[in-house]
């Protein structure tokens, strides 16, 4: 395994494959159109990378700066490529890479009745075996509710700090999701 994280202002190819990855790993309603996130990541505070493995493109990462806070709102690996040790590598090297900075990020809230429960409970596992901490607080993000994860146990944040990071990512579209806390998860 030789991985290489580029920005995707490095990456002189593979659009079309990396716009792939984006439609198929995150659902529709959760996702921005992919020229706007590219534009959107020309920006200091939001850093939009792609990984690969020697020539091949492995996943996508797609974090968000506030303070001493990195939000990685996207994070995939081409559906080929997983199980293959790619995510934890990648993560390993977020971390390093934003060693100085608590890292959240949000998964599906875990429900029974999902139609991807089974689905949910290995993501939440997976994020747990590379070193993240659930928090036990739920936001919704229009019609979705995600639970935060982070890999600092011991972090304080609130709802202020989610509207700064989505004021950034999401002001000038023409809508801002406005993220809400709606209850502690039992």
């Amino acid at each position: 395994m030789n991985i290489n994280i580029l920005n995707i202002s490095e990456v002189k190819k593979d659009y079309v494959e990396i716009k792939e990855l984006y439609e198929e790993s995150f659902p529709r309603t959760e996702r921005f159109p992919f020229n706007y996130i590219i534009r959107k990541s020309n920006k200091k505070d939001i850093q939009f990378d792609v990984v690969y493995d020697e020539n091949k493109m492995i996943g996508m990462s797609y974090i968000i700066l506030e303070g001493n806070i990195a939000f990685i709102l996207y994070f995939a690996v081409n559906n080929k490529h997983r199980g293959k040790g790619y995510g934890t590598e990648i993560l390993k090297q977020v971390k390093e890479k934003y060693k100085n900075h608590t890292i959240l990020l949000e998964i599906e809230e875990i429900k029974e009745d999902s139609s991807n429960y089974e689905q949910r409970i290995r993501r939440k596992a997976f994020y747990e075996k590379n070193g993240f901490f659930g928090t036990n607080k739920l936001i919704k993000e229009g019609p979705h509710i995600f639970e935060i994860m982070t890999t600092n146990a011991n972090t304080s944040f609130d709802e202020k700090l989610f509207r700064r990071i989505y004021k950034k990512m999401f002001n000038g579209i023409g809508r801002l999701i406005v993220p809400i806390f709606i209850r502690m998860k039992n």
